[in-house]
């Protein structure tokens, strides 16, 4: 999940490095884009409400870590402009290529609980 919502980020990428003019390439470099986030954003999404919200005050929790979860997203769009100006178009969007190496090493680092299903779930019988 980690990788189908950050990989995307290289089709921007590769926007801004070539330049092109070809409508059908620039849409589909987009949609791979739109995909990618709204897969990855799922993916976020369960992963709040299987590891972070479970218990007693599921839709506190929820609400939390989806607050702390935007903000993680508009503080960053906040500056992003100012970074772009700074850095260049090009030099952009390789510098958030760069960025998404902490998601991937802090998802590998993650410890994951088992799910109640999983816990209460009886092992089935081996054949004979």
């Amino acid at each position: 999940m980690c990788a189908i919502f950050n990989i995307p980020f290289a089709a921007y990428a590769y926007l801004a490095i070539t330049l092109p003019e070809n409508v059908y390439i620039i849409g589909a470099a987009v949609a791979f884009e739109y995909f990618g986030y709204g897969f990855g954003f799922v993916g976020l999404i369960l992963f709040i409400m299987q590891q972070i919200a479970p218990g007693k005050y599921k839709m506190a929790h929820y609400a939390f870590a989806s607050g702390l979860m935007n903000l993680g997203f508009m503080l960053p769009s906040m500056i992003s402009g100012m970074v772009s100006d700074y850095l260049g178009y090009k030099e952009f969007f390789i510098w958030v290529l760069i960025s998404t190496i902490p998601s991937f090493l802090v998802t590998w680092l993650v410890p994951l609980k088992k799910t109640e299903e999983e816990s209460t779930a009886q092992p089935e019988a081996q054949p004979g």
